[in-house]
């Protein structure tokens, strides 16, 4: 999976990554997850897309 944030260890590649591919799971905002084939959906980092 990818990461374009900067990292010193592995700590920090495991965060960057969770923040690269994390998607909300809840309505709060809270809870999140790494979804395997959701992180392949090929996408623009502009807005093109509305969850409903």
């Amino acid at each position: 999976m990818h990461n374009l944030y900067p990292y010193q260890n592995v700590a920090e590649q495991s965060l960057g990554i969770i923040r690269m591919n994390g998607l909300p799971i809840e309505t709060n905002g809270i809870g999140g997850g790494v979804f395997l084939e959701a992180c392949r959906i090929n996408h623009a980092c502009d807005n093109n897309a509305q969850k409903y």
